[in-house]
Protein backbone atom coordinates (compact mmCIF):
# COMPACT_ATOMS: atom_id res chain seq x y z
CA UNK A 1 0.00 0.00 0.00
CA UNK A 2 2.87 2.39 0.77
CA UNK A 3 4.44 1.87 -2.66
CA UNK A 4 1.18 2.63 -4.47
CA UNK A 5 0.76 5.86 -2.50
CA UNK A 6 4.36 6.88 -3.29
CA UNK A 7 3.84 6.21 -7.00
CA UNK A 8 0.63 8.26 -7.05
CA UNK A 9 2.29 11.15 -5.24
CA UNK A 10 5.30 10.98 -7.58
CA UNK A 11 3.01 10.96 -10.63
CA UNK A 12 1.16 14.01 -9.32
CA UNK A 13 4.40 15.89 -8.66
CA UNK A 14 5.75 15.08 -12.12
CA UNK A 15 2.44 16.12 -13.70
CA UNK A 16 2.44 19.45 -11.89
CA UNK A 17 6.06 20.12 -12.88
CA UNK A 18 5.44 19.25 -16.52
CA UNK A 19 2.25 21.33 -16.61
CA UNK A 20 4.02 24.25 -14.98
CA UNK A 21 6.81 24.23 -17.55
CA UNK A 22 5.04 23.26 -20.76
CA UNK A 23 1.67 24.85 -20.04
CA UNK A 24 2.81 28.46 -20.48
CA UNK A 25 4.89 27.53 -23.52
CA UNK A 26 1.92 25.83 -25.13
CA UNK A 27 -0.35 28.78 -24.34
CA UNK A 28 2.09 31.26 -25.90
CA UNK A 29 2.49 29.11 -28.98
CA UNK A 30 -1.26 28.78 -29.41
CA UNK A 31 -1.67 32.57 -29.51
CA UNK A 32 0.99 33.03 -32.20
CA UNK A 33 0.36 32.52 -35.90
CA UNK A 34 0.96 28.84 -36.66
CA UNK A 35 3.06 29.41 -39.78
CA UNK A 36 4.59 32.56 -41.26
CA UNK A 37 2.76 31.93 -44.53
CA UNK A 38 -0.57 32.18 -42.75
CA UNK A 39 0.08 35.75 -41.63
CA UNK A 40 -1.42 38.52 -43.71
CA UNK A 41 0.59 41.71 -44.27
CA UNK A 42 -1.85 43.78 -42.21
CA UNK A 43 -2.14 41.35 -39.28
CA UNK A 44 -0.77 42.84 -36.09
CA UNK A 45 1.00 45.70 -37.83
CA UNK A 46 3.40 43.46 -39.75
CA UNK A 47 3.84 46.01 -42.52
CA UNK A 48 4.54 48.74 -39.95
CA UNK A 49 7.11 46.51 -38.27
CA UNK A 50 8.78 45.81 -41.62
CA UNK A 51 9.11 49.54 -42.25
CA UNK A 52 10.65 49.99 -38.78
CA UNK A 53 13.09 47.14 -39.39
CA UNK A 54 14.09 48.55 -42.78
CA UNK A 55 14.80 51.94 -41.16
CA UNK A 56 16.83 50.22 -38.45
CA UNK A 57 18.82 48.32 -41.09
CA UNK A 58 19.56 51.59 -42.90
CA UNK A 59 20.81 53.21 -39.67
CA UNK A 60 22.98 50.21 -38.86
CA UNK A 61 24.45 50.22 -42.36
CA UNK A 62 25.29 53.92 -41.99
CA UNK A 63 27.04 53.18 -38.69
CA UNK A 64 29.04 50.34 -40.26
CA UNK A 65 30.05 52.60 -43.14
CA UNK A 66 31.21 55.27 -40.66
CA UNK A 67 33.23 52.76 -38.66
CA UNK A 68 34.85 51.42 -41.83
CA UNK A 69 35.83 54.94 -42.91
CA UNK A 70 37.35 55.58 -39.47
CA UNK A 71 39.28 52.31 -39.61
CA UNK A 72 40.46 53.06 -43.16
CA UNK A 73 41.98 56.35 -42.02
CA UNK A 74 43.46 55.14 -38.74
CA UNK A 75 44.43 51.54 -39.55
CA UNK A 76 44.60 51.10 -43.31
CA UNK A 77 45.70 47.45 -43.03
CA UNK A 78 42.64 46.32 -41.02
CA UNK A 79 40.89 44.87 -44.08
CA UNK A 80 43.85 42.60 -44.86
CA UNK A 81 44.03 40.91 -41.48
Amino acid sequence: MGHVFAIVVLALIVGVLIGGVFGPLWRNRASAAPWPGQMHPDDGGVSRKLVELAALADRLQARIDTLERILDTTHAEWRHK
